[in-house]
C-alpha cells in the first residue's frame, strides 16, 4: 500500500522480540535482518553484536560455525563482534560511540548470567541508543534471574513464529494485541507461511507510529517479497 510507504520501518533504537518453537525460523531470519537493515529499519546498523550462549563452549560445533560464517557474510560492510555471554553495556557503548548498534541475544533464556539483561530491557537501551533483538522460544518461558514479563513491556516489536505445539500462547497475544479480532494472529501467521513461505508475521507495538492501527501486523519485511511488507488488515481479519 502506497500510503503506508516507510512508515512500517522499525524506528531506532528500538527492542524486539522473535518467539518461536526451536526450529521455527527465528535464527534464519535473524541473519536476513542483518543483511537487509536498511530496507526494515529507518537507519540501518553499522555494528552488530551477537551473542549465544552456545558460543561460550571452547570447541563449537560445526554447525555453529558455519552460522557465524554466513552472518559474516550478511554483515558485510558493518563490524560484527561475536560472544558466548551477555556482553557488558558500557562496553558497548564506549567501544561504539555514535554508532547505530544492533545486539542479537540468542537463545536468550539459556544464558548462564543474565544479570545484565535488565539494564538492556529497561530505557537505558532505548537512551544509550542501542537496539536489542531477543530470540527466545515462548513469552512464558522462565529463566533464572529473569523477569521476561517486565522486558517485554518495553518492547517496540514482535517477531511471531509458528508453534503447532502450543497455539494457546498465541492466542494469549492476541487477546492482548487484538482483543477484538480472535485468532488475528494465528490466521495471519497461516497466511503469510502457506501464501509466501515466510514463517514470520511482525507486529508494531512502538509508541507514537504514524503507521495505521489496523495495519500495525505484517510479513515479509525482510526483502521476501520484491514489493515490500504484506499487510493484515486487523479490522477485518
Amino acid at each position: 500500500m502506497d500510503e503506508l510507504e516507510h512508515l512500517w520501518q522499525v524506528r531506532q533504537p528500538c527492542q524486539v522480540h522473535m518467539t518461536g518453537a526451536s526450529q521455527s525460523g527465528k535464527s534464519e531470519t535473524l541473519l536476513k535482518m542483518v543483511e537487509h537493515d536498511k530496507h526494515a529499519f529507518a537507519e540501518g546498523f553499522d555494528t552488530v553484536v551477537y551473542a549465544a550462549p552456545r558460543l561460550d563452549d571452547q570447541d563449537i560445533g560445526s554447525k555453529d560455525k558455519d552460522y557465524i560464517a554466513r552472518l559474516q557474510k550478511a554483515a558485510a560492510g558493518k563490524r560484527l563482534m561475536v560472544c558466548g555471554n551477555v556482553p557488558d553495556v558500557s562496553h558497548i557503548v564506549d567501544g561504539y560511540r555514535d554508532e547505530n548498534v544492533l545486539l542479537a541475544l540468542d537463545d536468550l533464556t539459556n544464558f548462564s548470567d543474565l544479570s545484565r539483561v535488565g539494564r538492556l530491557g529497561s530505557m537505558d537501551a532505548h537512551h544509550l541508543g542501542i537496539s536489542t533483538v531477543y530470540l527466545y522460544q515462548s513469552p512464558t518461558q522462565k529463566a533464572k534471574g529473569l523477569d521476561l514479563l517486565t522486558l517485554r513491556r518495553n518492547k517496540t516489536g514482535e517477531l511471531f513464529f509458528m508453534n503447532h505445539n502450543d497455539r494457546t500462547v498465541m492466542a494469549t497475544q492476541n487477546s492482548r494485541l487484538y482483543p477484538d479480532n480472535r485468532g488475528f494472529l494465528a490466521r495471519s501467521l497461516d497466511h503469510a507461511w502457506e501464501r509466501f513461505k515466510v514463517p514470520y508475521i511482525y507486529c508494531n507495538t512502538q509508541s507514537y507510529t504514524r503507521l495505521p492501527r489496523r495495519y500495525s501486523c505484517y510479513t515479509a519485511i525482510f526483502k521476501e517479497l520484491e514489493h515490500g511488507p504484506f499487510f493484515f488488515d486487523a479490522e477485518r481479519g
